[in-house]
């Protein structure tokens, strides 16, 4: 159920932006995302998990926020940045981290590319639906 009401609320947000121009918003206004099952390598063990890649206003606009750690900052929405960041699910977090808050600021491999994590969210959210992670969208030439 939470998770459909997150769906209604990013899609009442995109409705309501529609008046807004792009010129006024280089980075799109809505809470939007895009998925793909990638393998997550810690400790030489791999395993595709489902990642959610995120807009900046994503988290606002769903209104939740990191129960661990914290949610990704603008420059992490940027292209060219040299190591990327991760948020993981909270059932993520227990299944290959043992809920260890000290994961927090550690490095994973994702896709072949090194992430750091810097949140975890509450138990239960995974919008969209069965998402295991969440990284920033960085733009079109990401």
């Amino acid at each position: 159920m939470r998770s459909l009401m997150a769906f209604f609320q990013v899609l009442a947000c995109c409705l309501s932006m529609t008046a807004c121009s792009q010129r006024d918003h280089p980075v799109p206004p809505t809470g939007s995302y895009r998925t793909e099952s990638l393998p997550l390598t810690t400790g030489g063990s791999s395993n595709p998990v489902r990642v959610a890649f995120v807009t900046p206003a994503f988290f606002r606009v769903v209104r939740e926020h990191p129960l661990v750690g914290r949610a990704f900052g603008a420059e992490e929405h940027q292209s060219g940045s040299r190591e990327g960041v991760i948020i993981l699910s909270h059932g993520l977090w227990q299944q290959r981290f043992d809920s260890a808050p000290e994961m927090i600021g550690r490095s994973v491999e994702l896709g072949g590319r090194a992430h750091t994590i810097v949140g975890v969210m509450p138990k239960g959210f995974d919008t969209p639906a069965g998402s295991e992670a969440w990284v920033p969208e960085a733009g079109p030439d990401r």
